[in-house]
């Protein structure tokens, strides 16, 4: 073969090798690529609990995402690298300390589900009690409404705040007067239904584990969804749904009588605290469960003296979920944070409850949780609420500084989720929506500029909010 057609040959076949191996590395980069982008999806699915909709699946970067209609595009790229670059900001930290705890209480939930599946079924319905029980819990139910607003302590009666005490106490124990007026956990109240006699024995339990019996700790009967029979009961205590309310995409379901239940029972408090003049209350559900009983007190104590020391402050939760990422990190364990919800623990202040009280909350309801974020002088429009937000948000003042323990000190019980009585999962609960009218109804079609009921009670002039002393001196 002639030499120059060998030496023209053997350049061609290195060319080839060349390009060959250009190829394979580029193509290897790409799936190299996809993988990597995969993961941090996943872990950023991990973090969230498995509870994305279709606009938050756009948002951390899904195949559909619309730099248009999401302008924090450039913030949630940075978090689809957050398990390969190692580098995030304070408030990004503060949002993944949340999910972790709450992905570790969950897969404890899934797995207590796996092992126990009769004991939750039970635990749905009645707490397992026989009809002449259920029965009687039916009419106290219808009571209690009937008695809504106010809290009864009459002893004579039938109360609505039952203390909390702890017999093995001594006197010798028991704080100063002087040292628990200044003490943040001096006023507790549960929430709980007297039909839950499970979730009330369980409350009561942490409450004297951790002792925070030596104050004023109340179990606080709360308005029963199931006493709500007609939408003219509603009505009848100056109360109304937000016309059209659907909750967020990850609860998209109109507003619940166990919803409603909950927003009044909170409510009550607020108002007592009110009547009461108490600076300050520890605001709980029955089924909290502490994370860590021994240093409860102590954590608490020193998060509230940073919260003082950040401002003023009206909420400070002591759990919640993020639906959005915190807005700004304040200290190792306090943040203000974005959307969030539940409403199983919290701190509030009397300007606090006023503010919520003037809000006209109890006139227009949405879920409580959605309406404490709706209600926060912080913009908490993020891209995956933004939808959400900002419909409410144009009605509700925005007069709430709410702040966030970090990592949370309170997560939900055991199988709370399986037994709630809030969401949709009870036969006995039904939708506001769904009531027969009764009388007057405490529902409208939505329409814009639309509100369920006029602000204001006509009975009573908006509570005055003072500059009073929030934090222990």
């Amino acid at each position: 073969m002639d030499r120059r057609v060998y030496t023209s040959l053997q350049r061609y076949k290195s060319w080839g090798l060349h390009i060959r191996k250009l190829l394979f590395s580029w193509i290897l980069l790409v799936i190299v690529a996809v993988i990597c982008k995969g993961k941090a999806y996943r872990a950023i699915v991990s973090e969230r609990g498995g509870l994305l909709g279709r606009d938050e699946f756009k948002y951390y970067g899904g195949d559909d995402h619309d730099p248009n209609q999401h302008p924090l595009q450039s913030q949630s790229q940075r978090h689809l690298t957050l398990g390969l670059t190692g580098s995030i900001t304070p408030e990004e930290d503060s949002f993944l300390q949340t999910m972790r705890l709450y992905e570790t209480f969950k897969e404890r939930d899934m797995q207590y589900l796996g092992e126990n599946p009769e004991d939750i079924l039970a635990r749905r319905e009645w707490d397992g009690a026989d009809e002449r029980r259920q029965n009687e819990w039916k009419r106290r139910a219808k009571q209690r409404l009937q008695r809504f607003p106010h809290l009864s302590t009459d002893p004579k009666k039938e109360g609505d705040l039952i203390r909390i005490r702890d017999s093995r106490r001594k006197a010798e124990d028991m704080p100063s007067p002087a040292a628990a007026a200044n003490d943040p956990l001096r006023n507790i109240f549960v929430v709980s239904l007297e039909r839950r006699p499970s979730k009330r024995d369980h409350a009561i339990r942490q409450i004297l584990e951790c002792g925070l019996a030596a104050g004023e700790s109340y179990i606080v009967n709360a308005v029963d969804g199931d006493g709500i029979v007609t939408q003219k009961s509603l009505h009848d205590k100056d109360a109304g749904v937000f016309p059209g309310y659907v909750g967020h995409n990850m609860h998209p379901i109109g507003l619940t009588t166990g919803e409603a239940g909950c927003f009044m029972s909170h409510y009550s408090i607020w108002l007592y605290m009110h009547e009461h003049n108490i600076p300050y209350a520890v605001i709980l559900e029955d089924d909290f469960e502490i994370v860590n009983p021994p240093a409860f007190k102590q954590a608490v104590r020193e998060v509230v003296d940073e919260a003082c020391n950040s401002g003023t402050w009206d909420l400070l939760y002591l759990s919640r979920y993020p639906v959005s990422f915190d807005i700004q990190r304040l200290s190792k364990s306090l943040c203000i944070p974005g959307f969030s919800y539940w409403t199983v623990a919290y701190i509030l202040t009397l300007n606090g409850a006023r503010k919520l009280l003037n809000a006209d909350g109890l006139k227009n309801m949405i879920g409580l949780d959605d309406w404490f974020s709706v209600l926060d002088r912080e913009n908490v429009d993020d891209a995956c609420v933004k939808p959400f937000t900002e419909r409410y948000r144009s009605f509700f003042p925005h007069v709430l500084r709410r702040l966030a323990v970090v990592p949370p000190l309170i997560m939900p019980m055991k199988g709370a989720f399986f037994s709630s009585d809030t969401a949709k999962l009870r036969k006995d609960t039904r939708f506001i929506a769904d009531l027969p009218i009764g009388g007057s109804p405490c529902l409208q079609e939505w329409r814009p500029g639309s509100r369920a009921r006029a602000p204001g009670f006509s009975s009573r002039t908006p509570i005055k909010e003072e500059k009073l002393q929030t934090c222990p001196t």
